[in-house]
């Protein structure tokens, strides 16, 4: 849904005529704002996810590659 709300934001900022620079610009700017605040938080949980994972990875590693040279 918001997706849709940017995409009808974005195309009345070109598609209409006779709007002032500023109202062009606010309004890019609150589209901006809008997709980097729902981007910065699928990147923080994705960046939490790869160091989880890594955390948990980093043992099992060791221990396979302690058994291998075992061997």
């Amino acid at each position: 849904m918001i997706i849709r709300w940017e995409r009808r934001v974005r195309d009345a900022m070109f598609v209409q005529r006779g709007v002032p620079i500023t109202v062009r610009a606010s309004a890019g700017l609150l589209l901006t704002r809008s997709r980097m605040r729902r981007w910065s938080r699928r990147a923080a949980v994705a960046l939490t996810a790869t160091f989880g994972i890594s955390l948990i990875a980093v043992p099992f590693v060791a221990a396979l590659v302690l058994l291998i040279r075992a061997l």
